[in-house]
């Protein structure tokens, strides 16, 4: 009997993690919002973004001048400053999260235990992180990433020159705007 009341327990417990699937495939949701926040749809169509909502696996999401939004996951955080525009791909096998952030500022906080890795990519640097909070500002003329915990791997994309930035430090990557001579 007590054999069969250990597997009775074992499958429910087993049938209640298949239920609730891996965490981390889940979508991001929309926890705050303030002013104009938007996500491209499948038929090629920007729509208004409100509190709750999903933004599904490699959705851009790109705020207005008067916007900023905060998509969570479990207790992963992305937050979006005025004039940003992103895409999340996830990678549920690796267990690999990228921000492909095409201009803006993008504030992440990142749980160790979570995930493998989380990176954030802009036209010119990569940030990879492993558990930390860092934000990274990207523009035309380049990108920094400042670190307030943990440690942030960043490589200039051009370049690829790569450096760990610590706490209270900051990493850059600059476009230069004229060819060389």
């Amino acid at each position: 009997r007590t054999m069969s009341l250990r597997r009775l327990f074992f499958a429910v417990l087993a049938t209640a993690l298949l239920l609730a699937g891996p965490a981390f495939a889940d979508d991001w949701v929309v926890t705050r919002l303030r002013g104009d926040v938007e996500m491209l749809d499948a038929t090629g169509k920007w729509v208004p973004l409100r509190r709750g909502d999903l933004v599904a696996n490699e959705r851009v999401v790109r705020t207005l001048a008067n916007g900023h939004a905060e998509l969570t996951r479990s207790r992963e955080v992305v937050t979006l400053g005025s004039n940003t525009a992103i895409s999340i791909r996830d990678d549920a096998e690796a267990g690999y999260t990228t921000v492909l952030q095409d201009f803006g500022r993008v504030e992440v906080d990142a749980e160790a235990r979570r995930v493998k890795h989380f990176e954030v990519q802009t036209p010119f640097l990569a940030a990879v992180v492993k558990g930390t909070h860092f934000i990274v500002t990207a523009s035309q003329a380049g990108g920094t990433v400042a670190v307030t915990r943990g440690l942030v791997a960043v490589e200039d994309t051009t370049t690829h020159h790569r450096t760990a930035v610590a706490i209270g430090r900051a990493g850059s990557a600059i476009h230069s705007l004229h060819e060389p001579t």
